[in-house]
């Protein structure tokens, strides 16, 4: 007989960079997702946002420049939505881990935010982003001590 060895199961949530234009519409045949997606729509709609448009895009906007907002939102509506149908699953993780937008995500798949937290979270975190009119291709990083945060 086969041996088998429970391996940790852990969800990985990227950040940007991993989005293109019509990204997770193929997942909306799959019950669970379409579900996510239509709630995560109904509140994008709250503040002005078209969710499913934001999916169709480049993450550019009408000028052409980049539009990081939209690019955080997508990211964050897809990566909740995919965490949803794992639940559905039945598939718990040992662990997960995200960086830069994942993150976000990341506080939804352990329950500390809700799907209405994390879109606004994503909304305001491309917002401010985008109406700092930064350079294209920085990134910052806090170092801090673990003890920091208790």
């Amino acid at each position: 007989t086969a041996s088998f060895t429970k391996r940790p199961l852990w969800f990985v949530m990227d950040g940007i960079g991993c989005q293109w234009p019509g990204m997770g519409l193929e997942l909306m045949k799959i019950d669970a997702f379409a579900e996510s997606m239509l709630k995560s729509a109904e509140i994008m709609k709250t503040l002005g946002v078209d969710l499913f448009e934001i999916l169709k895009e480049d993450g550019k906007n009408s000028s052409g420049a980049r539009n990081i907002t939209s690019t955080i939102i997508g990211i964050c509506s897809i990566q909740m939505a995919l965490i949803d149908v794992l639940k559905h699953l039945r598939i718990t993780p040992d662990g997960i881990v995200g960086h830069s937008t994942g993150e976000i995500a990341c506080a939804y798949a352990d329950g500390c935010l809700t799907a209405e937290e994390v879109l606004k979270s994503a909304y305001y975190r491309g917002k401010a982003i985008d109406d700092a009119n930064l350079p294209e291709g920085g990134m910052i990083a806090v170092g801090m001590e673990k003890t920091a945060f208790y």
